[in-house]
């Protein structure tokens, strides 16, 4: 159990313990993983990406989205703000190297202020809610995607359940780094965090290959956020999931003020957790979050490009 504490001092010390789950899988079809995660835990931020663009290019457009997204936040930028720096920083670099020429990326984030949750989106990577973390309670999707379907469906030209089957389910209205945007208009929305709370981000790949209704299922059963993660991971590859699936949970355990000291978080950044695609587990720990984006950034831009970000020579 990945468990993360927090102190707010508004109004009197407590600790506000989350736990944390993540993983991702290349799917049962694409070669290549172009989803990124990033979960800062002394930032209180989370956040989740799904690039596209080609053989490299969508894996460094989702690793600047949330890294550069997480550096602004850390900078005090709003969400929107950092998440339309990242958008900016995507579109430098496609127009500096040709290789990276139509790269872009969605991205869903989560940053926990006091009791609440603040969510800010663009694309179709989804932010869920479940209350108490109970079967019982609706599996409420909180974001709204920026896509073809959803715009048919505001409409009344298609149903919900069509839009799970339409040819065009995967055409994105606006992305990061799209070209002939300037700046792009993040959703947001804030919902309330209190113990026993789950919530759940993800790419395209989960809620495409498992449905609500077995989300929601799997996401209460779960006795930790690592267990969910794995479960729904499983649950899209059972059924033969054609895109790259990622998730990140995180389960509300309460304001505990006396946690045990070994109990809580010895690490500023947790990084994407699980690659099935190679048959193992990995994880990456870092304690300084900027340096954890920097060695990110450093290990996927190409040569040419380290004096435009870090200055080298």
């Amino acid at each position: 159990m990945n468990i993360s504490e927090y102190h707010d001092n508004k109004e009197h010390e407590f600790s506000t313990c989350i736990d944390t789950g993540q993983g991702s899988d290349v799917g049962c079809v694409r070669k290549i993983n172009e989803d990124s995660l990033l979960a800062a835990a002394e930032q209180r931020v989370w956040l989740l990406a799904d690039g596209m663009g080609g053989h490299q290019g969508g894996h460094v457009a989702s690793e600047i989205a949330v890294g550069h997204t997480l550096h602004g936040i850390t900078t005090k930028l709003t969400p929107e703000e950092a998440i339309n720096d990242a958008h900016r920083q995507i579109k430098r670099i496609a127009e500096t190297d040709q290789g990276f020429v139509g790269m872009g990326s969605t991205i869903v984030s989560a940053k926990l202020e006091g009791t609440r949750l603040k969510l800010a989106w663009v694309g179709d990577s989804r932010a869920y809610y479940l209350e108490g973390g109970s079967a019982e309670k609706p599996l409420l999707q909180v974001t709204k995607d920026h896509s073809y379907v959803q715009m048919l469906l505001d409409q009344g030209k298609i149903t919900a359940q069509e839009m799970r089957t339409h040819p065009q389910k995967h055409v994105i209205t606006q992305c990061l780094g799209s070209t002939e945007m300037e700046s792009i208009q993040v959703g947001t929305k804030t919902i309330p965090f209190l113990h026993t709370d789950r919530v759940l981000l993800c790419s395209d790949g989960l809620y495409d290959a498992v449905d609500e209704a077995q989300i929601s299922k799997l996401l209460s059963a779960a006795d930790s956020a690592q267990e969910a993660a794995d479960k729904l991971i499983e649950a899209a590859l059972d059924n033969a999931a054609s895109d790259n699936v990622s998730v990140l949970t995180l389960f509300h355990l309460g304001n505990q003020p006396e946690l045990a000291e070994d109990s809580k978080s010895k690490n500023g950044v947790d990084t994407a957790a699980r690659d099935r695609s190679e048959g193992h587990s990995k994880r990456r720990w870092s304690v300084n979050a900027a340096q954890q984006v920097a060695n990110v950034l450093a290990s996927i831009l190409p040569q040419s490009l380290h004096q435009y970000f870090f200055g080298n020579k």
